[in-house]
């Protein structure tokens, strides 16, 4: 039997001992910390002399990955409508990780103009999507424009706000406005983004006191690729 001590650990805290056997269970047994620093999920106990939660081992590792990983990566994609964000996705099989701020809106309010009642509705539901998927993954990708200053730094800080492990990775698709016009001739329809809409989101652009420091397309892919997890 035994064979592996260790600690858990989130955000730099030991939260809980556990004890490896080779039968292929885990033996969890929390150490008397504060209720906060507790994983959900788990049994909670008051001490380690009787505090004992039996576990698979697979069930513990996803947990461990899940909870206890100190940090995870939110990656914000931006850039004009046709920019080739959504392409990006598809060419490096991302979806299952992707939030994709044109699809919730077409789900929520199909038929719908856009107002700006409706972006601020987006926004809340980007906002509460991509946190609770940030709690089951290691990497989150939030696909849409990201062009606004406001709304961007709103994205940000109210998730930055409920975690502190978090690694917030800009990427911009750079696109001329007059390339970014045409390419929506190419599309169906009822997925066109009027003209209006595009100049307006390129004069956002010009209010940012300063560029973020975005990451290439492909240093992205890369980063992503690695942090995602593999059995």
């Amino acid at each position: 039997m035994v064979n592996v001590m260790g600690n858990m650990v989130r955000a730099g805290r030991i939260v809980a001992e556990f004890i490896h056997f080779d039968n292929g269970k885990v033996v969890i047994a929390w150490a008397p910390f504060p209720e906060e620093n507790r994983i959900p999920g788990l049994s909670i106990f008051d001490s380690m002399e009787d505090c004992r939660s039996i576990y698979k081992a697979e069930e513990f590792r996803v947990l461990f990955r899940r909870r206890a990983r100190k940090r995870v990566i939110l990656v914000i994609l931006r850039g004009l409508p046709g920019s080739g964000k959504s392409c990006w996705v598809g060419a490096n099989r991302f979806q299952k990780i992707t939030y994709r701020r044109d699809e919730r809106r077409a789900k929520l309010f199909p038929g719908q103009d856009f107002t700006a009642t409706i972006a601020a509705m987006i926004d809340q539901d980007e906002i509460e999507l991509v946190g609770k998927m940030l709690d089951e993954l290691p990497v989150v990708i939030t696909d849409g424009t990201h062009l606004n200053r406001e709304r961007y730094f709103r994205l940000v800080k109210a998730l930055q706000a409920t975690r502190d492990n978090i690694l917030i990775v800009p990427v911009m698709f750079p696109v001329t406005l007059e390339e970014a016009i045409r390419r929506q001739s190419g599309r169906p329809e009822q997925e066109r983004v009027p003209e209006a809409a595009i100049r307006k989101m390129q004069q956002d652009t010009q209010d940012w006191p300063a560029p973020l420091d975005d990451l290439e397309p492909i240093k992205a892919a890369m980063l992503i690729k690695d942090n995602l997890e593999v059995e």
